[in-house]
Parts: structure tokens; sequence; C-alpha cells
């Protein structure tokens, strides 16, 4: 694949995911809650499958715009990446990070999880969904971009071999590099389709669709019941990004799809906000006496999608807003400011 390959392709991937991520996110809210049995077939299914796609997608996406818009390669370049990483993970990392926190402290009482040590959760063992950011600015850190494929597989034979050392392995390692063994291959895989060519042919179809159909199958077979089998998750992963990813490089070829790229800029403040709404909203409900499953989910879904956008759309024409949410672009629209 050529430096050329339209990067649409990505927007319709991290749509598909984030919509998943929230729906995931709101569902398990509702298992907490007790309005679904956890006896009926589909209690635990969409929850261990949650865990299996979405963020992986996110991974992949990440690793190939990543490559994708490499400029110098050199140790002083990605220093300046790490740093520019800090800045654009680490604000809304951080900020939303403690905005969470002390929600569930100040709700302690109407929320479904209890909060953690401050310090612990922001460098140690992150909350979800931030720990996302955590572990990918750990990933810019230690994968540096390259200008050659044999550079590309290398790394993604040190991924692979870092997921089975985890997988097989027993020893006990710290929150990041867990984190970062279980991902990286993701990333790598996202590094390494910047220069892959598919064909686009009946073959790598027929393939991809069989990989679709035994991952509704294994899926079948072991997450309709409360399972922890990290190797099974893996390969639910395996069988599932892959032709998710494959269908969209298929659609969007050549820049078809062009049109969601007016969506872009809405995927991470949803990701940071979904969960705070969605809570808000349910504790809002109930206090007030409203326990109907129906209300909850409606209006627990608009305003996981539609409030975040809503906060975006006015953050993003003051740059002190928007620097909670994409610092980097809100330091821009800063400085063009003062030079004008």
């Amino acid at each position: 694949m050529s430096q050329k390959r339209s990067i649409s392709w990505v927007d319709g991937a991290k749509i598909l995911a984030i919509i998943m991520v929230v729906t995931a996110h709101f569902y398990m809210s509702v298992c907490k809650m007790g309005w679904v049995d956890k006896d009926v077939v589909y209690y635990c299914l969409p929850i261990q499958l949650a865990y299996c796609i979405p963020v992986q997608i996110f991974f992949v996406c990440s690793g190939f715009l990543y490559q994708f818009f490499k400029k110098e390669i050199g140790f002083k370049s990605h220093l300046l990446n790490i740093k520019n990483k800090a800045i654009a993970l680490g604000i809304p990392y951080f900020v939303f990070s403690i905005i969470s926190l002390l929600l569930k402290n100040v709700f302690s009482g109407s929320v479904n999880s209890k909060p953690t040590p401050i310090l612990e959760t922001l460098f140690i063992n992150p909350m979800a969904p931030y720990w996302y950011l955590y572990v990918l600015f750990f990933l810019f850190v230690l994968i540096p971009r390259v200008n050659k494929k044999r550079y590309l597989y290398t790394i993604l034979v040190i991924s692979i071999a870092a997921k089975a050392f985890v997988l097989l392995s027993h020893i006990g390692l710290p929150y990041f590099v867990n984190r970062c063994c279980n991902n990286a291959i993701w990333f790598a895989i996202g590094m390494l389709l910047t220069v892959i060519k598919l064909k686009y042919n009946l073959l790598e179809k027929i393939v991809f669709v069989m990989m679709a159909v035994v991952g509704i199958v294994v899926t079948l077979k072991f997450f309709t019941y409360n399972q922890n089998n990290p190797s099974i998750d893996f390969l639910v992963s395996v069988l599932f990004v892959f032709p998710i990813v494959y269908l969209f490089l298929y659609l969007m070829r050549n820049g078809r799809g062009s049109n969601l790229s007016k969506f872009r800029k809405y995927i991470l403040p949803i990701f940071l906000m979904h969960t705070i709404f969605a809570s808000m909203i349910r504790i809002v409900l109930l206090k007030i006496g409203v326990d109907n499953i129906t209300i909850h989910v409606i209006a627990g879904m608009i305003s996981s999608f539609g409030l975040p956008a809503l906060v975006y759309y006015v953050a993003e024409k003051k740059w002190f807003l928007l620097m909670f949410i994409e610092p980097l672009k809100a330091m821009k629209m800063r400085k063009n400011k003062i030079n004008n």
C-alpha cells in the first residue's frame, strides 16, 4: 500500500468503534443496575465481545495514522512526537479522569462503581475508558516511526512475541507493561497497513468472510457465559478486527466515504465524555423517581452521543475551552489569534 492510500477508512472504522464503545458501556451500566437478568444468554456476550473489538480497532487506526503521517525519522523527531503526544493525550486524560473521579465521589451512592484513590487511578491503574489514552501514550514512546518495510515487520514480530509472553506466562506485570504488551500488536498491524498491498479479489473476500463466520461461532461457543480466557479473547479479536478493518479498507478505497470526515471531530469528545454524561442523566432520572428502562435507554444513548458533540461544538470556537479536549489544536488557534 502506498502513501497515496486514502485514510477515509480510518474515519469509518473509528466511527463504528466509538458506537460500539458507547453502546457497550451503556449496556454494562444497565446490567449493573439489575435491569438485565444474569441468566439470559445475552447478558455476558455483549460485554465480553466489547472487550475484543472496538479498542483494538482504535489501536489499529492509531498505528496506521502514526506511520502514515511520518515526516522525519530519527531520535530528535521521536522525542518531539513524544512531547506532542504528552500534551495531546495527557491533558484530556488527566482532566476527564479527574472529573469522573470527582463525580464518583460526589455521587458515590448513585453510581455503579466506587471511586478509587486518585493518584493510583491517574498513574498506576487508570479507569475506563481513559486507560486507552494512557496505554496509547506509552506505545508512542516505545515504538518509533520507521522508513523501511522490514523495520515494520520487525516491530510486528516483537509485538507478537510480547503478546505471546503475556498470554503464556503467569508473571505479574505492571499495568502499563501488561497493557502495552497486549495492545502493541494492534498498533503494529496498523503501522504495517501503510505498506501492505491488498488486491480486494474474491479469495481475500472469502478469507475475511470465513474469519468473521468462525468468529461468530467462537463467540456463541464461549461468550454466552462468563469466561476469563485471554487466549480466547485474543482469538475473537483476530477473527473480527481483521474482517472489519478489511471491510472499511475495501468500501472506502480510492477516497470513497470521504463525507464521513465531517464526523471525525466528534469521535474524541464522545469517547472522553460519554460515560460522564450517561451517568449524570441516569443519576438525575433516578433522583426524580424515573426508573423506566425504556426512558433510561433513550435518554442515556442520546446524552452519550449528543451532549459530548454539543460540548465540542461550543468548545471548538474558543481555544481555552478546546484546550481540555484537543490541546494542540487549541494552542494553534491561540497562536493564530495572537498573530492576527
